[in-house]
């Protein structure tokens, strides 16, 4: 081939190039980090948090047995 020819193959190659879908290499997400992070969000989380205690007396006065026969 002369230069000429050449110029235009290499032409030809890069239009054509040019037209077609280029190819997508795979996105893929990494895991394992993001676990990592999950957990350690969920002890800090777990760790810091304030219980409250429970009420250990409320001031309930239920009706007896007998006021609730005698009314009836």
């Amino acid at each position: 081939m002369d230069t000429a020819g050449r110029k235009f193959g290499t032409l030809a190659k890069k239009t054509l190039e040019g037209l077609l879908p280029e190819r997508r290499t795979s996105v893929g997400l990494q895991m394992t980090p993001m676990i990592d992070v999950i957990f350690l969000l969920l002890t800090f989380f777990v760790i810091t948090a304030r219980f409250r205690r429970p009420e250990a007396f409320l001031p309930i006065t239920l009706p007896s047995a007998n006021s609730i026969q005698s009314s009836r």
